[in-house]
């Protein structure tokens, strides 16, 4: 599908959406751009599913309405430790140099006047920012993004945050995504016919299945450069490839780029060379030049490399130095293109063996254990059933229905099992990026610590990881919670901004300095009480589980589950579950946030010692009164029925 029918197809599903204030405007498609934008940058890999109108609260928290300040989309990458924020100006027009770089000054100024006085900005944006926990020492921790239609990909003088986007990236990342690899390209060898082929079979009438040859730099970085944005953080053109690319200023990326100036025709020496699987190679000849035509094709090893002389090319250009591209065009190196056809575990097994020097574990690499294939089967053959997505775009069987809560990925139900049922809230941010890391200092993992406390699949009673130790009905209401928990935010936030809207109403009709200062001193802390409403997520879920484990058993109620039958078919009684489970369990856990996090909830909830630090506070609260029982029991009885 090509970017203009994306753009139609969004615009049909959210025009003059939300009503009263619509991101989408009747007869206004070009809006929904923005929504495509925000969908191919930073969702397409994730979830690899086409957004639909239960998307639109997700939207509606990351896209302003217009008027929007000069920013279309702000997203947080809470996985991004570096840059977590990022930041986005659409136009769907082709820019010149100098109206890019106006673009980039335009974002950082609002944001910059938005730590400063958060009343400078327009309240549409400041609508989308308030879900956010950010402060001025987050200016440093944002990406900037310029998206356009015309041909410029780089600018003088770009710093490291800002990225120009171009709407061919994006044609390509639609492409691209479905197999995490390159559709289509050729690539020039050396010299005619300067290759070596090789079959598993020595029979010259069977098709080779690889190929060594040697490929230029220049042409590699053209082609780097090429998918450099079709995924955050991540380049489609290594997208099976377990290693990121080299980081800029690293010993390694220096030598290389010293090598490249100095003795350019030495880098095929000192260089181990590339590796790429395709599932077709074929040889094509033109005007005495031999070229590799590879579809769905991905570089495996030597994503490092390929990196430096994107980067390489990137500052000749910016500096319009020829002499270095020039230098660049001298350079080769050794390449091995390998035909995998669509073998996934051909593929997966020359990924690994090709990066054994630096063993990496991840996500899509456990896909096939045993713990995973079990614990999918266990959710999914009881009662009530579960879809575990077990690697990256699985989509649940077509025979099957589910409801939207009950199907979700390996990584985030872990991260909902530290948080509910191993009361380690902290563990479940803190751990998500690297779960899936081998530790090979211990043979006694199958994969590290807090993977085998999750996922352990054994015969042997008692060692087995908590998901197998839960039945479906725990699960099941892990997962409900947490469906609970995001309904109950945009509750409290639709209360928290009608609360900040009559303490605005009563500043500007204050007349006394005295009674403006108590009304501003309440607007700030609003809005702080507004940031843990977004952010305290898993320490929520951690307080539901154990008020659980402290009042069930006393009160007789562990035979009981939530009637979610109810809930889906009696909208008057989802409502009314939605802004109870706030009042008992969200702004609980907001009071001990702001009574404990020092100013700084964001920081608060990045910190280890915060975990021990909430539950202590919970514990003397409960110690103090019978409120939050009796609030608890009161909910229980109301919404909960036996199994």
């Amino acid at each position: 599908m090509s970017l203009e029918n994306k753009t139609k197809e969004l615009y049909n599903i959210f025009k003059g959406l939300p009503s009263g204030n619509p991101i989408v405007r009747e007869n206004t498609e070009n809006d929904a751009f923005e929504i495509v934008v925000y969908d191919i940058l930073f969702r397409k890999n994730k979830f690899n599913r086409d957004l639909t109108i239960e998307d639109l609260e997700e939207i509606e928290n990351c896209i302003p309405a217009p008027p929007d300040d000069g920013i279309d989309i702000f997203f947080e990458d809470e996985d991004d430790e570096k840059y977590p924020f990022h930041i986005v100006q659409v136009k769907n027009t082709s820019l010149m140099p100098r109206e890019i770089k106006d673009c980039f000054a335009t974002m950082k100024r609002t944001m910059k006047s938005y730590t400063e006085n958060t009343g400078s900005i327009g309240n549409n944006l400041k609508t989308v920012m308030s879900n956010y926990s950010f402060d001025p020492k987050c200016l440093d921790k944002c990406k900037y993004y310029v998206v356009h239609s015309g041909d410029t990909k780089d600018i003088t003088d770009q710093n490291l945050d800002e990225n120009i986007i171009t709407t061919e990236q994006l044609n390509v990342i639609l492409a691209s995504v479905p197999s995490y690899s390159v559709p289509r390209e050729e690539l020039e060898i050396d010299h005619e016919n300067n290759f070596i082929g090789y079959s598993k079979i020595n029979n010259p009438n069977v098709e080779k299945s690889a190929y060594q040859v040697n490929l230029n730099a220049y042409d590699l970085a053209i082609l780097c450069r090429k998918y450099i944005n079709t995924e955050i953080g991540r380049n489609i053109l290594f997208g099976q490839n377990v290693r990121e690319s080299i980081i800029k200023g690293s010993k390694t990326y220096e030598g290389m780029c010293a090598t490249i100036d100095n003795e350019p025709e030495n880098f095929w020496f000192y260089n181990n060379g590339i590796t790429i699987i395709a599932n077709d190679i074929s040889i094509i000849t033109k005007d005495n030049k031999t070229f590799f035509q590879l579809k769905n094709f991905s570089i495996i090893n030597g994503a490092q490399t390929t990196s430096t002389f994107s980067n390489y090319l990137k500052e000749a250009i910016i500096n319009k130095d020829d002499d270095k591209q020039e230098k660049l065009k001298k350079v080769f190196v050794a390449a091995r293109l390998v035909q995998t056809g669509t073998n996934k575990e051909l593929k997966r097994n020359i990924t690994i063996y090709n990066n054994t020097q630096n063993p990496i574990s991840s996500r899509d690499m456990v896909a096939n254990n045993e713990e995973q294939l079990q614990l999918q089967k266990k959710l999914k053959d009881n009662t009530p059933s579960i879809f575990m997505q077990i690697r990256r775009g699985e989509l649940k069987p077509k025979s099957e229905s589910y409801l939207k809560f009950r199907i979700i990925s390996n990584d985030e139900i872990a991260q909902l099992c530290f948080a509910g049922f191993l009361k380690k809230p902290f563990t479940s941010k803190d751990k998500k990026s690297t779960l899936f890391n081998r530790d090979n200092s211990n043979s006694n993992y199958i994969i590290n610590q807090d993977y085998d406390s999750v996922f352990k699949y054994s015969l042997v009673e008692g060692e087995n990881g908590e998901l197998f130790k839960r039945n479906n009905h725990d699960i099941d209401e892990l997962l409900f919670v947490r469906f609970l928990h995001d309904k109950a935010k945009k509750f409290q936030k639709d209360f928290y901004e009608k609360q900040l809207e009559t303490y605005k109403s009563d500043l500007n009709n204050s007349k006394s300095e005295s009674e403006k200062k108590t009304i501003n001193g309440k607007i700030e802390s609003l809005n702080r009480i507004k940031q843990i409403n977004s952010i305290n997520t898993f320490y929520n879920i951690a307080l539901y589980w154990e008020l659980k484990r402290k009042f069930d058993v006393m009160l007789e109620f562990s035979n009981l589950v939530f009637d979610i039958e109810k809930y889906f078919s009696d909208k008057a009684s989802a409502n009314s579950l939605n802004k109870d489970f706030a009042k008992v369990f969200n702004v609980l856990t907001i009071s001990i946030f702001n009574e404990k996090c020092g100013g700084n909830p964001s920081q608060f909830s990045r910190a280890k010692k915060s975990q021990e630090i909430f539950f202590d506070t919970l514990e003397e609260k409960m110690s103090l009164s019978t409120e939050i029982m009796e609030g608890y029991q009161s909910f229980v009885e109301k919404y909960k029925i036996n199994i």
